[in-house]
């Protein structure tokens, strides 16, 4: 005889991402490039979901001259499977 025990774990606890420290680009004259947070930059982690969806937006920063003097941010987001979710946003100098 066997017996099949089946647990169904309510999830309350979102997941957790820490973003790095701001990033400041150097901008020289005519140049024009796309800044990209790497995934590997952003620490996530969860209690139940092993691979919780991560989400950069905007994907891309166009760095240019007219970047000059601003600041911008990425924001990453981070979902579990039960649909709970943090964030955290990177500002780029």
């Amino acid at each position: 005889m066997y017996l099949h025990i089946l647990f169904n774990y309510l999830d309350e606890e979102p997941p957790k991402v820490t973003c790095p420290s701001a990033k400041t680009e150097h901008v020289v004259d005519t140049e024009i490039w796309s800044f990209v947070l790497k995934p590997a930059e952003v620490v996530v982690s969860d209690n139940l979901d092993p691979s919780p969806t991560v989400i950069f937006s905007p994907e891309s920063l166009t760095i240019s001259a007219a970047f000059i003097g601003s600041t911008r941010e990425i924001t990453v987001t981070v979902t579990d499977r039960s649909g709970l979710k943090d964030q955290c946003k990177v500002q780029v100098y």
